[in-house]
């Protein structure tokens, strides 16, 4: 054999050799790309109730994360009622699903059956209301629910430094309504001390309702209305009020506050009848929860940046920041961020 066939024949086995490596490693890498079957998840999602727009978002984005990740979401939906989200997380128990994500009407009202589930296996994630005085949870993603509230009302002392305040808090049964309220007294207390406000009217709203904040409201109005400022912990319940103040001629003369950063809240906001909200990035929250969930499942170590107690342990959690929204920045938080478009909040309006 010629010594240039000799050098020829190398050549093509190093070749081989080459394409051979490659292929193996393409093929690895494709392979490390695709879920394993058998790491395949299943998560449950039991929600209160998607009667706000925030809620509806809420469930998508969840359930479009965790499909991304390669994970299946039953959607459960309780309306407000403790016996059918009890029975609706029984049914996800018996699905067998990895992790249940809890959005909780009644936390107390569930400890029983997330024991039952913690029993069969399977994970519990509280998601933006704390499941309270339970041994049974797992992990818990919220947003920063004291400073809602220190917020809250910061903003409207800021425009009424002293006089008769109303507080208007969400649901008794909900424990982020106890923490709005902790975080609005952290800053309201040392002006009550000094008498430069009083309180006049302190209700919790049942089930963050503007039905609910309507008929409160309206029934102290009907007492008195003799009222500078209100601190209200949603925009629900800021709607509820403010069609009680227009009742009596109130309507954009009384200060009020919200969360939620409802499109009809800001509409509001530019008539002049709310003064402000809290915007939450409930996509940011949404796409934590479906990941640390589906990291859960699969028994992978998850990101924490906070312990929060709920009574009973202490429990690994992520909180997120919130902003303060009114007219003047509403371009460059809630539309910046596509959380609402312009079409939405403004109509035909132009901006100044």
């Amino acid at each position: 054999m010629s010594k240039d066939k000799k050098i020829l024949i190398f050549l093509v086995a190093i070749m081989a050799l080459i394409i051979g490596g490659v292929l193996i490693v393409t093929s690895k890498m494709f392979q490390d790309n695709i879920a394993d079957p058998a790491e395949s998840v299943r998560l449950g999602l039991s929600l209160d109730h998607i009667k706000s727009d925030r809620w509806k978002a809420e469930q998508g984005y969840i359930t479009k994360r965790a499909e991304e990740l390669g994970a299946t979401v039953t959607t459960f939906i309780a309306n407000s009622d403790d016996n059918v989200q009890i029975s609706q997380i029984k049914n996800l128990i018996a699905q067998k699903v990895d992790v249940i994500i809890v959005v909780a009407h009644n936390a107390k009202a569930l400890i029983p059956v997330l024991t039952e589930a913690h029993e069969a296996g399977i994970k519990i994630f509280a998601y933006d209301r704390l499941l309270t005085d339970s041994p049974d949870v797992d992990f818990y993603v919220s947003f920063d629910n004291v400073k809602v509230g220190r917020l809250e009302a910061q903003g409207i002392l800021d425009i009424v430094p002293e006089g008769n305040y109303v507080y208007l808090g969400g649901s008794p049964t909900d424990n982020n309504a106890l923490l709005v309220k902790k975080g609005s007294l952290e800053i309201l207390q040392p002006k009550i001390d000094s008498g430069d406000i009083k309180i006049v009217y302190d209700a919790f709203t049942k089930d963050w309702s503007a039905t609910e904040a309507y008929k409160n409201l309206k029934g102290y109005l009907a007492t008195s209305t003799e009222i500078d400022a209100i601190v209200a912990a949603s925009d629900n319940i800021s709607l509820g009020a403010i069609l009680a103040l227009q009742e009596y001629g109130l309507s954009g003369k009384i200060p009020i506050s919200g969360q939620d950063a409802e499109v009809s809240a800001f509409k509001r906001i530019l008539d002049g009848t709310q003064s402000f909200t809290i915007y939450k990035k409930i996509q940011n929250l949404s796409s934590k929860a479906a990941e640390t969930a589906v990291a859960l499942a699969r028994g992978q170590k998850v990101e924490a940046s906070a312990v929060v107690n709920n009574g009973i342990i202490d429990i690994p959690s992520y909180l997120m920041d919130v902003i303060v929204v009114n007219k003047d920045n509403i371009i460059d938080t809630v539309i910046k961020d596509g959380f609402h478009t312009y079409e939405e909040i403004y109509g035909g309006q132009k901006t100044q």
